[in-house]
């Protein structure tokens, strides 16, 4: 992603945790970049991490009796536990809750174009649908601090 899109000159750390070390890090838009342009997945298929879901679980494929979301851990853990009959044997630990916050959203995708925005969720609209995500209008129509961009 930084050999590309960093225009990062001279030697490129071999990890993202030495870059990270280095103060180099991509920015947003680099990194909507980077999943936006059709040479990232032909060099290799994405990162867990940014990999459509549909495409990690295989939903036609697989017949799954659950779906939980990361939006609902605890109670979906909870229920999970109940339906297996093991909720007075297990608890799910708790965690830091890992939210974004819509001020965040705002301010990440102001640099990003309206184009990318929309070529961005059409990337990623399969698990928008299989999952019931609403459409994310705020990120998808033209955003108040960005009105130099059309729509």
């Amino acid at each position: 992603m930084l050999r590309r899109y960093g225009n990062v000159t001279g030697r490129l750390a071999d990890t993202a945790a030495e870059a990270f070390a280095a103060g180099i890090k991509p920015t947003f838009h680099q990194f909507i970049t980077y999943l936006l342009d059709p040479e990232t997945e032909r060099e290799s298929i994405f990162n867990e991490h940014w990999r459509q879901v549909y495409r990690l679980c295989h939903p036609c494929q697989v017949k799954y009796d659950f779906i939980g979301r990361l939006e609902d851990l605890e109670t979906d853990s909870e229920q999970l536990l109940k339906l297996l009959k093991v909720d007075h044997l297990l608890r799910f630990p708790s965690g830091p809750q890992n939210r974004t916050a819509a001020s965040w959203e705002r301010d990440w995708f102001a640099e990003i174009p309206i184009t990318e925005r929309r070529e961005l969720y059409r990337l990623y609209e399969p698990d928008f649908e299989l999952f019931s995500y609403p459409i994310p209008d705020s990120v998808l129509h033209q955003l108040q601090t960005t009105s130099s961009q059309t729509p």
